[in-house]
């Protein structure tokens, strides 16, 4: 694979982003003395933040409290009976048989507890994180200790689910990953970078920082004009899978206006080419993403069968388009890169086109082994495959090279 930068992130499933949330909740728990529901709707409250939590619980206890209709910690409790009315139903019932939201102050029959949870649950969505106590005009928050002593299987799923949502969108180094169709969430390491960019374990590829597709070497403010401009433009362009020469040539005629004016941005003559070999860039590494997964799906063993080899040995197949879709993606996002920094008329454009140039004529190379050379070793035996295979392999590792060259050229911004 392409870039040999150091991995800050971690791929979390369901059972690992449960796990975290109970461990943080306990961890609550204990630190302020409260029972894990408490502890459960305090950092809901808080956005999952315990520096934030703590901050304030320490500050002023009594106003923590109050904002969740929580007792005074030391408050004597009420005489005990042996019935009471619930004022749901108006029954009277066996106190043994009533629950109290942590108000303490207001309890109901188990059956009427029940009713209520699974109405608040599957009619209020994320919201039934903050259900109140069913009497009218109290504070206090029904919590996890309630739905786990009384809610149905179904409407506990639902309710950890919309927990651990709640968990992962509260918690600043947690992100879902915007794949179609993923349940995944990435974990940015605490001492990782800012900007970056993270593949799922689904094999969605994006930023870190505006959850769109990866746009290095552009910033994500630049990458978002970016896309808004092409909107503009988009409906009158047309593109070509072939690939031309990466250089821009001022073909204006004379007295031809420099630029023309839009709702989003301002054009400038040369911005068909840049947008034409973008978009371009952008159906290869379709064509490229494709191709990979036809090769997982059955090509590299159809090839094992037909030159009788060992499937593992022909894992350099998959590396040499895995190969190609990553520098599709930096390819295809350089010629935005190209755009503003021609509008700068910076003097590093000689050297970008340069190592630029160098870059998509070695994935051109690459493409056109991997795409169209590979076909004859599918159809038939062939005495030369070693020789494929090695041609394959210079060609994957030397498209690497220049692109990790390319992408340090970036990150350097051309400064040598």
């Amino acid at each position: 694979m392409i870039f040999l930068f150091q991995i800050y992130y971690s791929c979390l499933g369901e059972k690992k982003i449960s796990q975290l949330r109970d461990s943080l909740i306990t961890e609550v728990s204990k630190f302020l003395s409260v029972s894990r529901g408490i502890a459960c709707t305090l950092l809901v409250q808080n956005r999952w933040s315990t520096t934030l939590l703590y901050d304030k619980w320490f500050s002023d206890e009594k106003s923590v409290r109050e904002a969740v209709g929580l007792l005074p910690e030391k408050q004597e409790s009420p005489k005990q009976l042996d019935f009471c009315c619930c004022n749901i139903c108006f029954g009277e019932i066996k106190i043994e048989n009533t629950l109290s939201a942590p108000c303490g102050a207001h309890p109901f029959c188990l059956d009427c507890w029940k009713t209520y949870l699974t109405v608040s649950i599957n009619n209020n969505g994320p919201g039934c994180l903050k259900m109140p106590c069913p009497e009218p005009g109290c504070k206090a928050y029904v919590g996890l200790d309630i739905v786990d002593s009384l809610a149905s299987d179904s409407d506990k799923d639902k309710y950890y689910g919309y927990l651990s949502s709640s968990y992962v969108e509260g918690t600043l180094n947690l992100k879902w990953c915007p794949g179609p169709g993923c349940n995944l969430a990435i974990r940015l390491d605490e001492y990782g970078p800012k900007g970056y960019d993270v593949t799922c374990d689904c094999s969605h590829r994006f930023c870190w920082n505006c959850l769109e597709e990866t746009h290095r070497p552009m910033d994500c403010e630049t990458a978002d004009t970016w896309r808004k401009q092409n909107t503009c433009f988009e409906a009158d362009t047309k593109w070509s899978h072939d690939h031309y020469c990466n250089e821009y040539e001022d073909e204006k005629n004379e007295g031809e206006s420099t630029s023309v004016d839009t709702d989003n941005s301002k054009y400038f003559d040369g911005y068909e080419h840049y947008y034409e070999r973008w978009l371009s860039n952008h159906k290869s590494r379709e064509i490229a993403v494709a191709n990979l997964k036809c090769a997982r799906n059955g090509i590299i063993e159809t090839l094992a069968c037909v030159q009788g080899e060992k499937k593992w040995k022909l894992m350099f197949v998959i590396d040499a388009l895995e190969q190609i879709v990553e520098c599709r993606l930096v390819l295809k996002w350089s010629y935005a890169y190209g755009y503003y920094l021609s509008l700068a008329k910076s003097k590093k454009m000689a050297l970008f086109e340069y190592m630029q140039g160098d870059a998509e004529a070695a994935l051109e190379r690459l493409h056109h082994c991997a795409e169209k050379e590979i076909q004859k070793y599918v159809l038939c035996p062939s005495p030369d495959f070693n020789d494929f295979r090695v041609k394959l392999t210079n060609l994957t590792c030397a498209a690497q090279t220049y692109f990790e060259n390319l992408v340090t050229a970036f990150e350097d911004d051309f400064r040598f």
